[in-house]
C-alpha cells in the first residue's frame, strides 16, 4: 500500500532551486525532460545544473569568451544553443558528464565601420565644381540660397 501513495511534493509556489548567479541572469531554460536547468548570467557564462542531483547538486560553469548571452533554447538533453550581443550562436553539449562549448555556429558579424573618412572624402569632392565652388545639390540647400537672394 505504501507504493500506492504519491510522494509528498512542496506545496506549489516554494523554489525547488536557488543558486547564487554573482551577476544578472538573463534567461532561465529547462530541458526537454527537465534534467537539466541552465541559466545565462551577465558575465558572458552559461551555467548547467543537473537536476537529477537535487537541490544541491553542483551548477557546471561554462565561459564564454564572447559578450554575454540572452536567449537560449535546449535541443535535447545533450544539446543546447545560446546566443547573445554579439550576434553569434553558439552550441553547447553535454559529454562525458560535462557541458562544454562546441563552436559557434555562424562566423562572427564583421563590425559596422560606418562612414568612413574615404567616404566623406568623395562625398566632399563630388559637391565642388572643377573650380573649387561649392556646388548645392539639394532641395534645403537651393531653397536657402534663394532666400540669401531674396528670390
Amino acid at each position: 500500500e505504501e507504493h500506492m501513495l504519491p510522494q509528498p511534493r512542496k506545496p506549489w509556489g516554494e523554489p525547488q532551486v536557488s543558486e547564487d548567479a554573482g551577476a544578472w541572469v538573463n534567461a532561465v531554460m529547462f530541458s526537454p525532460t527537465g534534467l537539466f536547468l541552465a541559466f545565462l548570467v551577465h558575465d558572458s557564462t552559461a551555467r548547467f545544473k543537473d537536476l537529477s542531483g537535487g537541490p544541491s547538486a553542483t551548477v557546471e560553469v561554462v565561459q564564454w569568451s564572447g559578450l554575454p548571452f540572452l536567449r537560449g533554447a535546449f535541443l535535447n538533453d545533450s544539446s543546447f544553443v545560446a546566443c547573445g550581443f554579439d550576434h553569434v550562436p553558439v552550441l553547447f553539449r553535454h559529454r562525458d558528464g560535462h557541458w562544454s562549448v562546441i563552436c559557434s555556429l555562424d562566423p562572427k558579424p564583421e563590425p559596422s565601420s560606418g562612414f568612413s573618412s574615404r567616404d566623406f572624402a568623395a562625398l566632399a569632392s563630388a559637391a565642388r565644381s572643377p573650380s573649387g565652388d561649392v556646388v548645392m545639390t539639394t532641395a534645403h540647400a537651393e531653397a536657402q540660397a534663394r532666400a540669401d537672394d531674396g528670390t
